[in-house]
């Protein structure tokens, strides 16, 4: 078993998330149509350690607005957008300020043949997703590891969250279609061109030792495997048997081959030119979820040619798995869970060489003021692994840095309107 280091004892001071009155949604109605403007404003303060320990603040607001409206012929569409502000903690992150967009789409359909939406929104096996506690009803705290605790902490040695709920392939353009039940069960399709957004997100761009957000253009000509022609097709079953609510998820994703920006030369211990030969994605992933009396008990399972964030796998690499499974339980105004992911994959060296595992476990809860105030506690644990690669550096060939961690407290909170 490897050794954790030595937690250092102190602790967090709780964040201002400016809890002050919170307006309501400010909501126009014009004839059938429906105007809002809703936001949150999140803030925490936390300490973690890695090699030495740390202690950060982070605020981050996000704005929606939205359009809904139908015809009198039952022809429903809309549009909304994700603008987001985050207080940058890293050199090569979004300048502190800058205002970006994660989702910016329309929808046009009827509740008899579904909805078609475009533009860059979520992908079929994200909006059917469970088992991930990062997000939906079985959700306990900010999101754990794919939530906002973990900016403060070391990047390096932040586990990968290789699920369909990352950024990186949210933030990308797509045709998305979706059914309306029958029988208890959905049916999602979605087709993403590239891996260009509102603002050339860098979806399942190859970055050998950053998880960063990068929204300029320059990142994405450099990059070295980018997906192209992903087809994303999801089904889910929900049903409720009394008290109990199950839910069951399916789909499968699959991508043409890499574009090529070659011949690649990579720098470190091993010199190698490329060009470097990647292979599409193609994996399957299989969640369920099963609420009883407020408590939810959860897993997820992917499995297949995928590899980092939703990007490429070199030629002759071995697939990848991920799995998570947690447990929630929500009472009046608390709740509290716990979850665990665990990821192997060849890694993102270009040679890829050797198998990378990773691990995250997320521990917390939650408490709502009000209608729009809540607080948050979280715990996080992250370790990552492979033999011959240097996380703090991204080199392969090397001896040094191949076995990385982290820990860290965080308390928070959340004003919604």
């Amino acid at each position: 078993m490897r050794r954790w280091s030595r937690f250092p004892l102190c602790f967090a001071l709780a964040a201002s998330a400016a809890l002050t009155q919170a307006a309501h949604a400010q909501t126009i109605t014009l004839g059938s149509t429906k105007f809002t403007l809703s936001g949150r404003l999140y803030g925490f303060a936390g300490a973690a350690s890695s090699q030495n320990p740390t202690y950060s603040g982070f605020e981050a607001l996000r704005l929606y607005p939205s359009i809904d409206g139908s015809t009198d012929g039952g022809l429903q569409y809309g549009a909304m957008a994700d603008v987001r502000e985050d207080a940058a903690t890293l050199p090569g992150q979004i300048r502190p300020g800058q205002f970006y967009t994660r989702r910016l789409y329309a929808y046009l359909g009827t509740r008899a043949l579904g909805t078609i939406r475009l533009g860059t929104t979520d992908g079929a096996s994200e909006i059917f997703q469970v088992g991930t506690f990062d997000g939906g009803p079985s959700m306990f705290s900010d999101g754990g590891w794919n939530g906002l605790a973990h900016y403060g902490m070391a990047p390096a040695a932040n586990p990968a969250w290789p699920f369909a709920s990352s950024r990186y392939y949210y933030a990308t353009n797509k045709i998305v279609y979706l059914s309306p039940m029958w029988r208890h069960i959905n049916i999602n399709l979605s087709y993403e061109p590239n891996i260009h957004g509102a603002n050339l997100n860098d979806g399942g761009q190859y970055n050998v030792n950053s998880n960063s957000d990068y929204t300029d253009a320059g990142n994405i000509g450099q990059d070295m495997a980018a997906r192209k022609n992903t087809f994303d097709v999801a089904t889910r079953y929900a049903r409720a048997f009394g008290d109990l609510a199950l839910i069951g998820t399916a789909s499968y994703v699959v991508s043409g081959k890499a574009e090529q920006h070659g011949p690649i030369q990579y720098q470190g211990p091993i010199q190698y030119q490329g060009p470097i030969r990647y292979q599409g994605l193609s994996f399957g992933d299989l969640g369920v979820s099963a609420n009883y009396a407020g408590i939810t008990l959860a897993g997820n399972l992917q499995h297949g040619k995928f590899n980092g964030v939703w990007q490429l796998t070199p030629q002759g690499a071995k697939d990848s798995t991920a799995y998570s499974l947690g447990v929630s339980y929500k009472i009046g105004a608390y709740a509290i869970g716990a979850s665990f992911f665990n990821y192997t994959s060849p890694g993102l060296s270009p040679l890829a060489t050797g198998t990378r595992s990773e691990d995250g476990v997320s521990v917390g809860g939650s408490y709502l003021v009000s209608t729009h105030v809540s607080l948050y506690a979280n715990y996080l644990l992250g370790q990552r692994h492979q033999t011959g690669f240097d996380f703090t550096t991204g080199l392969g060939g090397s001896s040094s840095a191949n076995n990385v961690h982290t820990q860290g407290v965080t308390l928070g909170g959340r004003v919604s309107w």
